[in-house]
């Protein structure tokens, strides 16, 4: 598609104030045990390229291949395994030195295992070709916005909400049908029609994000411009050395009905997140025909100000915190309880990331009663869940043992605006 001869009608400064903990990560963003080196206090994702360089002039290199092949005692292989296994510090050092992208803090004791995730990052401005800084993609901004707007499209549409929702229960009694159906031809094809008519009511939504039009590439949030949101601490190497922090993550999902409480549902991961208070700096940029076309919109659109839409964002996040709360209310996680009513008064604007979960993606899951969530759960791939509230899983950040805090809650505030 071509691009337009675009102009501006208006830019904004954004600034991003992280109130939880926030994992962005990319496709990329999964190091193995061997690409990073950890002590007490930090861990250090490394460049595969100078460390293979240090090691050959070290004359370690082909002695590092054997031990990825033939680990000994049994031990998974993992960088840190080797250096212990050498016993020379001075190695250690020399890779933290010369191989070293940044360093993530270690906010307690941990011993990270297998794989760790990383943030999205950039190169820094200035610095040698290894050092690198996270940020917070402007798409991701993005995705969030658009989100929210829709959200409350959605609530002042009662013909598309139906609609969508008609679609799903026409799902569900073909579900049903085709669990009980003993041709195993027909079985398949109802399951094929169960499949298509949740793709209807994905259409209905998408009409909606397009403000009922038909053609593709219609989307007025296509021309609006998000740039990443970048750390406000400065671009030099310092900014790297202590903005980020490792955090043990896990889902938490509540008990089988009768049981009560709560359970780790899965083996948790270890990612790399920017802590709570992490100041970050962005612009939205506004094309000037995007701006003329959202404001000569019907009501159901969006204005052109964006202080409309992070009213409808804070509007959305009064709702999703209002489900967050009352599910680990039902888990009996008090901790979280608090953590999440603090967070109230913080009032965020966003959220971001991990732990956004299907409330905080899918614009009409908030609008669903109980009858029609349960609808949705007994479709598609959300047919094994065992709980009658839906969905019954959350991500948290676990400390000692124990959930402790919840992911990806920003506050997102105009710092400027030029009109041109």
């Amino acid at each position: 598609m071509q691009a337009r001869n675009e102009t501006f009608a208006a830019v904004y400064g954004l600034r991003v104030t992280a109130l939880t903990p926030v994992h962005v990560g990319s496709a990329e963003g999964e190091l193995a045990p061997f690409e990073y080196v950890q002590g007490r206090e930090r861990i250090w994702p490394v460049s595969a390229h100078a460390l293979f360089r240090l090691l050959r002039e070290e004359g370690l290199f082909e002695d590092y291949v054997r031990y990825t092949v033939e680990t000994p005692g049994g031990r998974a292989a993992s960088l840190d395994g080797y250096l212990d296994w050498k016993g020379r510090p001075t190695l250690r050092e020399d890779i933290v030195r010369r191989c070293a992208l940044r360093a993530i803090a270690k906010p307690e004791r941990m011993d990270i295992t297998g794989a760790f995730r990383t943030m999205t990052t950039a190169a820094v401005a200035g610095e040698n070709d290894l050092r690198r800084v996270p940020y917070i993609p402007g798409s991701s901004l993005k995705g969030a916005v658009r989100t929210a707007v829709l959200y409350r499209m959605l609530g002042e549409s009662e013909e598309q909400r139906r609609g969508i929702f008609a679609e799903i229960a026409r799902a569900e009694e073909m579900q049903r049908r085709a669990s009980a159906e003993m041709n195993n031809d027909r079985r398949k094809q109802l399951k094929n029609k169960v499949d298509e008519t949740i793709k209807s009511a994905g259409k209905r939504m998408d009409r909606l994000a397009r403000y009922g039009a038909d053609e593709p590439n219609t989307d007025g949030f296509r021309g609006l411009r998000f740039g990443d949101a970048l750390p406000a601490y400065g671009s030099k190497g310092e900014s790297a050395e202590s903005l980020t922090e490792a955090a043990e993550i896990a889902i938490v999902s509540l008990n089988p009905p009768g049981r009560g409480g709560w359970h780790f549902s899965k083996a948790r991961v270890f990612a790399e997140v920017l802590p709570a208070g992490t100041v970050l700096n962005a612009e939205l940029e506004m094309a000037d025909y995007v701006w003329k076309a959202l404001r000569s919109e019907s009501a159901r659109g969006p204005s052109g100000d964006l202080r409309e839409w992070l009213r409808d964002a804070e509007a959305k996040t009064v709702r999703l915190l209002e489900e967050e709360i009352a599910f680990y209310r039902e888990a009996g996680l008090s901790t979280i309880v608090r953590r999440l009513e603090a967070l109230r008064e913080q009032k965020p604007t966003l959220r971001l990331g991990w732990g956004t979960g299907l409330l905080g993606t899918t614009p009409s899951a908030l609008h669903m009663n109980a009858a029609e969530r349960r609808m949705v759960r007994e479709v598609g791939h959300f047919q094994k869940r065992q709980h009658d509230t839906f969905p019954q899983s959350r991500k948290v950040v676990v400390r000692s043992g124990a959930p402790a805090d919840v992911l990806g809650w920003v506050k997102l505030e105009i710092e400027g605006e030029r009109r041109l």
